[in-house]
């Protein structure tokens, strides 16, 4: 279990203030608190994948064809579930192809795209997995009863709005579209060598 890093001294952020007298050092130290968190997260729950021989895009892509009907799902509608792009979404599913996980059919609607469905194997792995997924979840919020859960969730509610205020406002920048484009190509390129 990592160890809680000590949080971010007050004076260190009162000096990155007054370089602007907006920024609340308050709001600051609670949102750098966060991302840390977001980070040690991130890390335990990639080790969690990396023991049940995956990686968190492809269990993604495997939950989300186990929740779909026996029709599957097209690549868009995959990468549009698990928040990634298309390109990224070709490499996951190759590495599922190939592993034996999924497989692609053509669409009986549509001859120019595929779906991808989940194979004996996949649901043998996921039927496997899942239990010990779903009880690291289960520890990762141990800590908190049912009203410390609900109060989260209403203020993630909260957070979601801030976050989505914030990607309104890069998109006017024609800056941030260019920071946009090195953050897909850097997602890309961390796909490629999770696989």
């Amino acid at each position: 279990m990592p160890t809680r890093p000590p949080p971010p001294r007050l004076d260190h952020l009162e000096k990155f203030a007054a370089l602007s007298p907006s920024v609340d050092v308050d709001v600051l130290g609670t949102a750098i608190e966060l991302i840390r968190y977001l980070h040690f997260t991130t890390q335990a729950m990639d080790l969690h994948y990396a023991r049940m021989g995956a990686s968190r895009g492809r269990f993604a892509v495997l939950t989300h064809l186990w929740k779909s009907d026996a029709s599957g799902l097209a690549p868009n509608e995959l990468a549009g579930a698990c928040g990634v792009t298309r390109a990224a979404m070709t490499g996951l599913v190759d590495g599922l192809v190939e592993s034996g996980h999924v497989k692609r059919e053509f669409d009986v609607g549509d001859r120019r795209t595929y779906r991808v469905r989940l194979t004996d194997r996949g649901h043998t792995y996921l039927l496997e997995h899942l239990p010990a997924h779903w009880e690291r979840f289960q520890q990762l919020l141990a800590g908190l009863n049912a009203a410390d859960r609900k109060a989260l969730r209403a203020t993630l509610d909260k957070l979601w709005v801030g976050l989505s205020t914030m990607e309104v406002e890069e998109s006017e920048a024609p800056a941030s579209r260019e920071a946009k484009r090195e953050s897909t190509r850097a997602r890309r390129r961390l796909t490629a060598q999770s696989r």
